[in-house]
């Protein structure tokens, strides 16, 4: 079988360039698309150390699945092919929404075994962790309540999973609700019970995982229990707190004998707003000794919700005192004639000084030159989306576009954005970063992960004046970053630029 290396489908060997752009295939695995006329290999998803994951068709019933193989170079290795067989047996012995759900599992007459899965269409934390360096307190919680869940129901099935890291934890959309399952137990551990009742786990002798996530008895190739996934998630709350995992090197044997010896930086050295009690349970979740750390991810999450909560806290209250130091310089209510030299110059001298303009505009306030204001035809099929939790903040942008003619809907969080964009596909969207459930950033990645919403021009407009935070955003694609509050008259003239623009993309 062969695939293609840009658009990543698959084709028979009989075939020799990709149909779909023309490019020159490349194998892909020994054998044709089918797996045992049930399954039929369409595409690619993903290369692993221990699989490879295509997106198939269940010709039975026509439902399109993830079917996970063996790479070629593993088919005769025994103790491969075990793990694969341990990996499958892992997953069917759990049942929990927060956990893959595995379809079906088989040998392959050319070699290895396949198992298949539950199709996901979400993209992994990982991922969005690459969009966002510090992640929003409350986004965490979100995160770590599911998690914690789905490795809960595991260890109560004696099943440790031996390789908890972003990548094998997806973040998926069920019914317009977030629904975050774990993957990947290609190396987990079916712990047993011995006569006593003590759970144990077989002694491998070989440090198997990522060595950024692996807990320190990992890193020496001991035995594996259920502490061993809690250091993991320490790991994890630990760099989705901070941005960065708390021992990195190139060199993966540099990173494990750190895992082993050195003790973590606190989270609050690498980010404001993380409290001592926070601060406490991620160093505890780190311990080297499994003893110290919390026996049991439910425990983790117990007196985790209320830390985070605290440093939501924190973070909103300084949030709320830098809003109420902003004060307005300039407040025109009522219209005026465009051509009023008085009023001409006001907004110049306006411009020039830096002030900037809060007021809701009801009609607008001001009506500034003919030129920027009139309604352009072109824009009449243009639909924006602006999100924002300030009222004011979406009344303003309700009579801007209404004076250029353009279509606008509006959403107070990232949840009701993303339902209304369901409904109608928006051209543009203007979005508030700090907003109750999904915030802007999360909709920022929903949106770049979206096959229809890539090109989708994204602009942030926020009170958080942060240098770093905007060059993150620009450079991850966002297509401005607003400053509240902001000059009307400018805010107008760019969306007139940007409206051209997105009038010639849709011609």
């Amino acid at each position: 079988m062969k695939e293609c290396p840009l658009c990543s489908f698959c084709f028979e060997d009989a075939v020799s360039l990709c149909p779909n752009d023309g490019n020159k295939l490349v194998f892909s695995r020994h054998g044709t698309r089918m797996i045992l006329d049930k399954y039929r290999l369409d595409s690619l998803i993903g290369r692993g150390r221990m699989g490879v994951v295509y997106c198939a068709t269940q010709l039975v019933l026509m439902r399109e699945v993830a079917v996970k193989v063996l790479p070629t170079e593993l088919l005769n290795n025994p103790n491969a092919i075990n793990r694969f067989h341990t990996g499958a047996l892992a997953v069917a012995k759990l049942d929990h929404p927060n956990i893959i759900k595995i379809y079906d599992y088989g040998a392959l007459p050319t070699g290895g075994a396949y198992m298949a899965m539950k199709r996901l269409k979400g993209h992994s934390l990982a991922q969005e962790m690459a969009f966002v360096r510090q992640m929003p307190f409350m986004r965490i919680l979100r995160i770590m309540q599911q998690v914690c869940t789905g490795i809960s129901v595991a260890h109560e099935n004696y099943v440790v999973h031996c390789d908890l890291k972003p990548d094998n934890i997806i973040l998926d959309n069920v019914d317009g609700q977030e629904l975050i399952q774990i993957v990947d137990f290609g190396i987990a551990r079916l712990r047993e019970v011995s006569n006593s009742g003590i759970l144990y786990s077989v002694h491998t002798g070989t440090a198997e995982g990522a060595p950024s996530y692996m807990s320190p008895e990992q890193c020496l190739g001991e035995k594996l229990y259920y502490t061993s996934d809690i250091y993991s998630l320490g790991v994890i709350l630990y760099q989705m707190l901070t941005g960065v995992v708390p021992f990195d090197s190139s060199i993966g044997a540099d990173v494990a004998l750190q895992h082993i010896k050195t003790p973590p930086p606190r989270p609050s050295q690498r980010r404001p707003f993380v409290t001592p009690e926070l601060d406490q349970i991620v160093v505890k979740a780190l311990a080297k000794s499994p003893k110290q750390r919390f026996q049991s991810a439910m425990l983790l999450l117990e007196v985790l919700e209320p830390a985070l909560q605290e440093s939501e806290e924190a973070f909103l209250k300084t949030e709320e005192k830098a809003k109420r130091s902003i004060k307005p310089t300039m407040e025109l209510y009522k219209n005026t004639n465009p051509l009023d030299l008085e009023m001409s110059q006001l907004i110049r001298d306006s411009i020039e000084k830096g002030d900037r303009i809060t007021s809701p505009l009801p009609s607008p306030p001001f009506k500034v030159p003919e030129s920027v204001t009139t309604a352009n035809p072109e824009f009449s099929k243009i639909v924006a989306l602006v999100v924002d939790d300030d009222a004011d903040i979406l009344e303003t942008f309700t009579a801007i576009f209404e004076n250029i003619g353009a279509q606008i809907i509006t959403a107070t969080d990232g949840e009701d954005a993303w339902k209304k964009i369901k409904q109608t596909q928006p051209h543009l969207i203007i979005s508030d970063i700090i907003m109750p459930n999904v915030d802007g950033w999360q909709l920022f990645f929903r949106c770049r992960v979206d096959s229809f919403l890539s090109e989708t021009p994204f602009i942030f407009i926020t009170g958080r004046d942060i240098e770093e935070e905007k060059i993150v955003a620009l450079e991850q694609g966002a297509e401005d970053y607003w400053i509240k509050p902001v000059v009307v008259l400018e805010v107008t003239v760019r969306l007139k630029r940007l409206l051209k623009r997105i009038s010639k993309n849709l011609a």
